[in-house]
């Protein structure tokens, strides 16, 4: 589960316990819960402070951050987040700000690369809130993506890591 706290006055989302409401780790999985005890948990959370579901990618899972894409008002994606949407062909859904999207996919990430811009791509050690606003004409599952994620993350991160000049 997950709530919105002011932190250095920017609201963040932070990830709590489903069971306890307490404060979780994305880092720590014995602070995780499952996905049916999250759902009822919001669902019965009326007054709470739980204002919806996660998930910490694990397993091949990998969840890409697609920020300040989309249009609020009109729903419409920048072209170069569209690209990437097309590319990866996988369930997609709006971020609780709707100002951006998430695509999920099964695959490997390289070892390198996982924030540049607008765009952000984590398989572990990452919290990301889940809101069911599907990305109408996205498929409604999350597919195994493994040539076309390396292909979008060599297009952004380029092929290798980065080294240090005269090395």
């Amino acid at each position: 589960c997950w709530t919105i706290d002011v932190r250095d006055g920017k609201p963040t989302k932070v990830p709590l316990k489903p069971k306890t409401g307490e404060n979780a780790q994305s880092n720590n999985p014995s602070t995780w819960g499952n996905y049916e005890i999250a759902v009822q948990r919001y669902r019965e959370c009326e007054n709470d402070r739980i204002q919806g579901i996660g998930f910490v990618p694990t397993n091949g899972y990998v969840g890409i951050d697609l920020d300040h894409c989309r249009d609020i008002e009109t729903g419409k994606i920048q072209s170069w987040a569209q690209e990437i949407i097309e590319q990866l062909n996988s369930y997609t859904e709006v971020t609780p700000s709707e100002a951006g999207v998430r695509v999920w996919v099964k695959g490997t990430l390289p070892g390198h690369g996982r924030k540049k811009g607008g765009v952000e791509m984590y398989a572990e050690g990452r919290y990301f809130t889940i809101t069911s606003h599907h990305l109408e004409g996205t498929p409604l599952e999350i597919h195994h993506r493994e040539e076309e994620l390396k292909k979008v993350h060599a297009e952004i991160f380029g092929d290798s890591p980065k080294t240090k000049a005269g090395f």
